[in-house]
């Protein structure tokens, strides 16, 4: 589970950073918010979030945010390929303090593996990695694991190892690159400790692209539901949340000239996804009518995409992380998924969400459940909203702790949560976001008439 992610001089970010899941110690908690936290996980003990939604104005560094998780996991899993050698490493520094260019970037991560904290940061430019240091804690006390720093005076790199170092250690030292990583270059030479982690990193976070075209979901949702009638099943049944006229799906193979040159082509088998609906035959009686999924609602398509991240996520305990996540979804279904990862009977294995989202309709109470359907709440049931924004506290969907604000100043991103502001448990949220109390919202003047 992730705890903690962390990144300086990234882009918009230019100083110091920190996403954290840690659950605050809040004792004026709504308690419809409780089943939002992971109790006692963890050596030491932990107390984290399930979700975290991160809200600011386009062009406040959200998506940059999200960003710099993504190349952070990227680069521990492919640094050490031999396709890497020479390269430059591929960061984009901030760049509107001229001082940041000669600076190198740094990048943390703190996390549950194996119940086990653990702890890894590597610091970097373009040229090479200049700090790179593991740490763990298997008895609830740090232990280093192994540590390596670029000494600029001497040219060269000093290694130390660590009690929680197993394995092969000079010959890793010998063939580590300045521009790779040592941990990935352990991973890649069959270490198995540093390939444990490499694999919790590289493999325990998942990403969500904002169309089905960006993100290999798409990919995996064809083959899981191709493989499994039981996961077929219960993705027709998610989908349908979407698209209720859609009876089933099946895959299907197309064959087509891929790639090749002038003198020879080669044919390639592709997947693809045919939806399957009930219509009407000449005579009257019931006819299944075919469509390809590209003839589907761009939103369909979109919630397609995520089947296969979601199931995976919540069936194995990932942490999925996804850019504006209710992109071409309607605010329902949004909720809906959010409550996927909240209700510990969809999340027996304490999966996490961590999202970039602009709906601020998420910031208010719970919806009721009344008979078969989920409806709003009656403006009736709407808490009494005071003068100064509070109101009576009703079933949240979130903790303060779980809502982040990306906010610029003088074109750096800053990033906080309502917990960091110490606001009432008792504001209307949704309505003091939007009025721009805590930031996080764009300037827009007023027009002339």
């Amino acid at each position: 589970m992730l705890i903690e992610f962390s990144v300086e001089n990234f882009k918009s970010i230019k100083d110091r950073v920190t996403l954290s899941m840690l659950a605050s110690n809040a004792t004026g908690e709504d308690e419809g918010t409780n089943q939002n936290v992971i109790v006692d996980v963890g050596k030491p003990k932990h107390r984290l979030l399930k979700t975290a939604a991160i809200y600011g104005a386009n062009a406040s560094g959200k998506s940059n945010l999200i960003e710099a998780i993504s190349f952070f996991c990227n680069f521990v899993r492919d640094s050490a390929k031999e396709g890497q050698s020479g390269e430059k490493i591929p960061i984009d520094v901030f760049r509107l303090d001229a001082r940041c260019a000669a600076m190198p970037s740094s990048f943390e991560i703190v996390f549950l593996r194996e119940n086990i904290r653990h702890e890894y940061r590597f610091v970097a430019d373009g040229e090479r990695i200049h700090h790179e240091r593991l740490r763990d804690y298997p008895k609830g006390q740090p232990r280093k694991v192994f540590e390596r720093r670029w000494d600029p005076g001497e040219k060269t790199y000093a290694f130390e190892k660590g009690s929680g170092w197993i394995g092969e250690w000079k010959t890793l030292q010998d063939l580590t690159r300045p521009n790779a990583l040592f941990l990935s270059v352990a991973a890649q030479l069959n270490n198995e400790l540093a390939g444990r982690i490499v694999e919790w990193i590289g493999g325990n976070i998942k990403f969500l692209g904002l169309f089905p075209e960006d993100n290999t979901g798409y990919y995996f949702t064809l083959i899981l539901a191709q493989e499994n009638l039981g996961i077929h099943n219960a993705m027709l049944k998610w989908l349908r949340h979407v698209d209720p006229g859609i009876a089933d799906f099946e895959i299907k193979f197309d064959e087509f000239a891929a790639f090749g040159d002038s003198t020879s082509v080669y044919p390639v088998k592709t997947k693809t996804v045919v939806t399957i609906h009930q219509g009407v035959a000449p005579d009257g009686t019931a006819k299944p009518v075919l469509f390809r999924l590209e003839q589907e609602s761009h939103g369909t398509q979109r919630f397609f995409s995520l089947l296969f991240p979601l199931y995976v996520s919540l069936e194995s305990g990932f942490t999925l992380v996804a850019d504006e996540l209710d992109t071409r979804l309607h605010p329902l279904i949004t909720r809906w998924i959010i409550n996927l990862f909240h209700d510990p009977k969809t999340n027996p294995h304490t999966a996490q969400l961590v999202f970039a989202t602009h709906d601020a309709g998420l910031l208010g109470k719970r919806l009721s459940r009344r008979g078969q359907g989920t409806r709003t709440d009656r403006p009736d049931e709407e808490s009494a909203i005071a003068a100064d924004g509070s109101r009576r506290r009703g079933e949240e969907l979130f903790r303060r702790d779980q809502i982040w604000l990306t906010h610029k100043e003088n074109g750096a991103t800053r990033l906080y949560s309502l917990w960091d502001l110490r606001i009432r448990n008792t504001e209307d949220l949704r309505a003091n976001y939007l009025l721009g109390r805590y930031g996080g919202v764009p300037f827009i003047d007023e027009l002339d008439p």
